[in-house]
């Protein structure tokens, strides 16, 4: 009887004062009640407040419910272990100010100031962790970007994730990789991808992308475009997969099969304008060495237009800065192409004195083309280009 009543109290009171003594988050939780006889605990009405953000009365993470299942045994080791863990009707609200910071950026300088990347490495958590059948049911994400002022939407989300630990724990797994949402308005479902036995892999998943409006998401990619993208849509997949621990640049790798279609884009100084009905990019990123890579990049039928504005300054802006040292480089974005293919282009220059001139039937082709090199590896064959 004491476990029914005693426990529940015990963490009424106890979890907010940890929470907010710890690491500054407010918190309410209307019910909670747990079953000593078979560590089942379940929670009714969380809400999380982020003190430290700039916001601090808006809330961060509400939950309607939630309930989980405990492994006693392993307490007793200082080992956490859940067999089950489901989320009914989660919401987390996610906001961008005008200065690129976001409400939970404060939670982010802590840690290892030098080596951001590691701040959230679960891997090197100070004790053993299982989490077991996550479930996510009927989600919410709310994202204001204040800087651009819109509001981006994701809903009807779906996730369901078999687990989660830094140890080997046996137990039973009945839930399967899974993750469906709707993102503004545009469905969007995730599978697990399989290895050469047909097995599910728990290192990697693919997206499938339909129909994405591309000015909507481009100001979210992880490097800063020297264009603006006005119009177009994106269709492909991209897959996402995670390395071992010990590995560094390979700890994840985004690979991506896309098309585009439509596309029109503009010098920053609007002097130049492009527009391309069809185009296709195949390659891959890794975001923590921050290196862009392309197999291929076919863009098809490209029409160019030069106003009379145009000026050396345009076409600079157009250009990637270059580190001159490797040790400039460190941070840095870099790119390389393998091959880039331009097919049938054309070149229209406007002038209002002289009138206007087109040229037609462009083919442009780069080949091995990198903005820098990897230190330590063999001198790479030079690049060529072909106009």
């Amino acid at each position: 009887l004491l476990g029914f009543v005693v426990a529940p109290q015990y963490v009424l009171e106890k979890l907010p004062a940890y929470l907010q003594d710890n690491f500054s988050i407010q918190s309410r939780i209307n019910n909670i009640s747990f079953n000593p006889l078979t560590f089942e605990a379940s929670a009714e009405g969380l809400d999380f407040y982020l003190t430290d953000s700039k916001e601090p009365e808006s809330e961060f993470f509400h939950i309607q419910s939630a309930s989980l299942t405990i492994s006693p045994i392993e307490l007793f080791r200082n080992d956490f272990v859940l067999k089950k863990l489901t989320l009914t009707k989660p919401k987390l609200t996610l906001i961008r100010y005008r200065d690129n910071q976001y409400n939970f950026s404060d939670y982010l300088q802590s840690g290892d100031a030098e080596n951001p990347k590691e701040i959230f490495d679960f891997a090197e958590l100070p004790f053993l962790y299982s989490f077991n059948n996550i479930i996510i049911d009927n989600g919410q994400v709310s994202f204001l970007d204040k800087p651009s002022g819109k509001t981006h939407a994701i809903d009807d989300l779906q996730v369901g994730i078999p687990s989660l630990a830094n140890f080997d724990y046996q137990t039973d797994i009945s839930v399967k990789s899974k993750f469906s949402a709707t993102i503004n308005g545009s469905p969007l479902k995730i599978m697990t991808t399989q290895d050469d036995q047909g097995q599910e892999s728990t290192n990697s998943f693919s997206i499938d992308v339909k129909d994405m409006n591309l000015p909507v998401y481009v100001d979210y990619l992880p490097i800063s475009l020297p264009i603006k993208i006005t119009e177009g849509t994106v269709n492909g997949k991209i897959n996402i997969a995670f390395g071992s621990i010990t590995s560094k640049d390979k700890k994840l790798t985004i690979a991506f099969q896309l098309g585009l279609d439509n596309v029109i884009a503009h010098s920053s100084d609007n002097a130049l304008k492009a527009q391309v009905s069809t185009s296709q990019l195949i390659g891959h990123f890794k975001p923590i060495t921050r290196s862009f890579h392309f197999d291929n990049v076919y863009i098809q039928d490209p029409i160019f237009e030069k106003s009379d504005r145009l000026s050396e300054a345009t076409l600079d802006s157009l250009l990637l800065n270059i580190p001159k040292a490797a040790s400039q480089q460190k941070d840095d974005t870099t790119l390389s192409i393998h091959r880039l293919l331009l097919d049938d282009g054309s070149f229209l220059i406007k002038d209002n004195k002289d009138g206007d001139n087109r040229w037609e039937n462009i083919q442009f082709t780069i080949k091995d083309y990198r903005t820098s090199m990897v230190a330590g590896t063999q001198k790479p064959k030079p690049g060529s280009f072909r106009l």
